[in-house]
């Protein structure tokens, strides 16, 4: 992977405004620009798994519903019932045999057909097949769901790019789930993005909490709307979170990726991986000042050895108090950005970058 370093034709800035943090219309242009009209990652196949099993999520202002067909499949539909536009429904679940609205029993099938209604004559000239769940767009990879509210999405790698590739390594699907947690914190969801990308507090704030690594030898890239990541170990061929943690090295993993690894999907996916683990965050905006983060890590075996201290629950801590503080100092009029890292945090500019070209264009990327 080629570095990101100086010389560079200017220095890396800051590039949003502090309303992007805390204003609402801000936030809702978001929610209709960027989420609402790309590809997300919604959860684990394994998380919807066996006949009827459902999962509900929100991509922007869309409400969508992910289920498991008789056939098997999973598909995606918007979560409104075709009648009067109620909410169907919520969270997750299992369906016996199709999705009931509450409201005045319009019955449809798992694959998204009307299949019912009470009192049909009430409604002449009704025809069923063009009152079936309204679809949007679903796909598969590596065990991870991707959807995207448009029902003629073009294909996900499409949109993933050369991150297929920097992500392919890890088989989420094959691993053990540890940990699949939310948490609502008091920041934008950029902010926590911001984070998630900038290499420069990789030496402060995670001082005791990220060990082994090779800080000033970290290499990031900008792929298309997204961001790649990866630094080395500072022993070659020695796992840091293997030392950490005490988790196995996931079977077959290529030693020459020992290290970190981590990357961020535009608009709602971040993670990070080592030679024995793989954990995904995905950002739900809540509003413009709260978000809400989905946790999940897995493991490539049970540790066979007492970790050396820190984790991944602390580094995640670290992270939260660092944003909530500075949406907080967001609200003094004596707020400021300064100058950003050249090397370390320029990455933070190429993401408003896109950032801002994404709300401008107002349409979906390809």
């Amino acid at each position: 992977m080629k570095a990101n370093r100086s010389p560079a034709p200017e220095a890396a800035r800051y590039l949003l405004p502090p309303e992007a943090y805390t204003s609402q219309a801000w936030f809702d242009r978001e929610q209709a620009t960027l989420f609402a009209r790309n590809w997300q990652f919604a959860c684990m196949d394994d998380e919807a798994a066996g006949l009827g099993a459902y999962v509900t999520l929100d991509a922007g202002r869309e409400p969508l519903v992910i289920v498991r067909g008789h056939d098997g499949v999973l598909r995606c539909f918007y979560n409104l019932c075709r009648h009067r536009g109620v909410r169907l429904l919520e969270g997750t679940g299992r369906l016996e045999s199709g999705i009931s609205c509450f409201y005045h029993r319009w019955q449809y099938s798992l694959e998204g057909s009307l299949k019912a209604l009470p009192q049909p004559e009430q409604f002449p000239g009704l025809c069923r097949d063009e009152l079936g769940l309204q679809a949007a767009s679903l796909q598969v990879w590596n065990g991870m769901v991707f959807v995207n509210p448009l029902p003629d999405a073009p294909p996900l790698l499409n949109w993933l790019g050369a991150m297929a590739d920097h992500m392919d390594p890890w088989r989420p699907g094959e691993l053990i789930p540890i940990e699949h947690r939310r948490m609502t914190i008091r920041a934008n969801w950029k902010l926590f993005i911001e984070n998630h990308i900038d290499g420069y507090h990789l030496w402060y704030l995670h001082a005791d909490s990220v060990r082994g690594l090779d800080h000033p030898k970290q290499t990031w890239r900008p792929v298309g709307p997204h961001w790649a990541f990866y630094e080395p170990p500072l022993e070659p061929g020695v796992s840091p979170d293997r030392q950490q943690f005490g988790t196995p090295i996931i079977e077959g993993f290529d030693e020459t990726r020992f290290g970190s690894t981590v990357w961020w999907v535009m608009p709602n996916l971040a993670g990070a991986a080592g030679a024995t683990f793989w954990s995904a965050i995905r950002i739900i905006p809540i509003s413009p000042g709260e978000t809400a983060l989905e946790i999940r890590t897995r493991i490539g075996g049970l540790p066979d050895q007492p970790g050396s201290g820190g984790g991944l629950d602390q580094i995640v801590d670290e992270d939260v108090r660092a944003v909530e503080s500075i949406q907080r100092a967001m609200s003094s009029a004596a707020f400021r950005v300064g100058p950003l890292s050249n090397d370390f945090e320029r990455s933070i500019q190429t993401f408003h970058k896109n950032i801002l070209r994404l709300m401008e264009t107002g349409r979906r990327e390809v």
